[in-house]
């Protein structure tokens, strides 16, 4: 028997809770999560190949798939962010000319990445946060994306003083807070803002971690670019931090580092007539549908035309990522044996075998 520990491949807290024991090459993972523990299975049980309503077998939805992709104008591949490898190989297979790379990524995603390269953030590893803060403020719920969030940030220290504020949070309650911390004598407040900007005048170190759903969508730009300048006062008397774990942190780096530019997210507008709409892993929104999807879960008829498995990095390949925070890069390891290819190697396979390549 065989028993190790790895990183968990499935959110953008990539933490490394995971425990594998090993009996003759049968993999039996434990962790303290119930998403990974079910993201963990259904890499390990692929959901089986299918085009339209029909299960189908692995060479058939092989050669549709070379039948579309040749009569395609255009392929549009977005994911929610991958794999260091997998973003090298879709940034090159962009750079060929063989595809269109987009994120599909929240509107609240969008709009931090918009803001905080706009207005620039001060931000802090993980690790610095659950060492030093004295008060971690959550607003939304960071959890939802990163369901071990609060174990990491305490585990090896004394819980900091913690402030939750449940999402969308009203813009008028942000500034009152803002407001009150910024002046020499009291002002009328809510209790709960006065206890708030109290705490936040009392600590050394401060740290504001965002979630999906910490404000709404259409007041998203201007509550970031609020807070984000409150961060940027708050440094001249205190160490105060702002942070959105990415799920596309990995692949965000990647493009910056090879092209010098930021990589686009998702839109109608990018798909011309004709196109090829590819997906490689979950898709978000409820009304989001494309014509294959490789990876992850099958999703059904009505999201995906086509669904492909595929074998899965930090399950069946080794590889690495970067943490959500942008600051880690953590290996992935390989913990089974598929003989299904990853969502690029598919890719790069169907391309090749059209002779554009």
């Amino acid at each position: 028997m065989n028993d190790f520990k790895i990183v968990c491949p499935f959110c953008p807290l990539v933490c490394d809770a995971v425990h594998v024991s090993q009996d003759q090459h049968l993999p039996a993972v434990q962790v303290d999560c119930d998403f990974a523990g079910k993201r963990f299975q259904e890499a390990l049980q692929p959901s089986p190949p299918r085009i339209a309503e029909r299960i189908v077998p692995l060479d058939t939805v092989l050669k549709h798939l070379r039948d579309v992709v040749t009569g395609a104008s255009q392929r549009i591949v977005s994911t929610r962010g991958v794999d260091l490898v997998s973003s090298k190989s879709l940034e090159r297979l962009e750079s060929m000319g063989e595809i269109h790379w987009y994120l599909q990524q929240s509107a609240f995603a969008k709009s931090w990445h918009r803001t905080s390269t706009r207005d620039g953030v001060i931000s802090a590893t993980l690790a610095d946060i659950g060492q030093h803060a004295d008060l971690i403020w959550l607003i939304g719920n960071p959890e939802r994306q990163s369901p071990r969030l609060y174990q990491v940030l305490t585990r090896d220290v004394s819980p900091a003083k913690m402030w939750e504020t449940a999402g969308p949070m009203d813009l008028d309650e942000l500034a009152s807070v803002v407001l009150a911390t910024r002046e020499t004598q009291s002002i009328k407040a809510s209790l709960p803002v006065a206890e708030l900007a109290d705490a936040v005048a009392s600590s050394k170190w401060l740290a504001v971690i965002l979630g999906d759903d910490a404000f709404a969508a259409a007041e998203a730009d201007a509550g970031l670019s609020m807070l984000i300048q409150w961060i940027w006062k708050l440094n001249s008397s205190r160490r105060a931090v702002a942070v959105y774990l990415d799920e596309a942190a990995t692949s965000r780096s990647v493009y910056r580092w090879r092209t010098n530019r930021s990589i686009e997210s998702t839109s109608s507008s990018f798909a011309p007539e004709r196109s090829l709409s590819i997906h490689l892993g979950d898709i978000t929104g409820d009304g989001e549908r494309c014509d294959v999807m490789i990876g992850s879960v099958d999703p059904g008829f009505q999201r995906a035309e086509v669904f492909v498995p595929c074998s899965t990095v930090g399950v069946h390949r080794a590889g690495a990522i970067i943490r959500g925070d942008g600051t880690v890069t953590l290996p992935l390891d390989s913990i089974a044996v598929s003989r299904l290819p990853t969502a690029t190697q598919w890719l790069t396979e169907l391309f090749n075998s059209t002779g554009d390549a």
